[in-house]
């Protein structure tokens, strides 16, 4: 039997996969540097040339971020009652946003190393949306590509 993606090239493939990412997505995935692996959610997309804007999830605060007001500022709790897919409470990091292609992710994917496990919820989200556009982390051209 053949599976799904076989019956479909890799454009059609990524033209679904484009089709069905959206805000809030959450990705568990083996990052290049850490040791277990991480969550991250797509915060923003740009339609146009389907980058995305993303956040890492952290079961816990770092030391050296709690010391720092700012950083601590931009570490958005989320809920394990608000968000299935979750074994805890946790952060969100809107400190550093990963930003990727929709096409890397898909290849990710497709190596095994990255798959979906949830949508964060619409509260948690749009907390995470505003914690990173107002954070000053990104450019106002950014804000603009990821939240236009």
């Amino acid at each position: 039997m053949s599976k799904f993606r076989d019956l479909f090239g890799g454009d059609e493939l990524q033209k679904i996969f484009n089709a069905g990412l959206s805000k809030g997505d959450v990705f568990l995935h083996d990052f290049p540097g850490i040791d277990h692996l991480k969550m991250f959610i797509v915060i923003g997309i740009s339609q146009d040339i389907v980058y995305t804007c993303s956040v890492y999830i952290n079961s816990s605060i770092h030391p050296f971020i709690a010391k720092d007001k700012k950083l601590l500022d931009l570490q958005i709790p989320i809920l394990k009652s608000d968000n299935p897919f979750l074994h805890h409470d946790s952060f969100a990091s809107c400190n550093s946003p990963i930003k990727s292609s929709s096409e890397n992710i898909q290849s990710k994917i497709q190596d095994k190393s990255c798959k979906v496990i949830g949508k964060i919820c619409a509260k948690d989200l749009a907390q995470i949306t505003l914690a990173l556009k107002t954070s000053g982390v990104l450019t106002v051209e950014e804000i603009e590509l990821y939240f236009s």
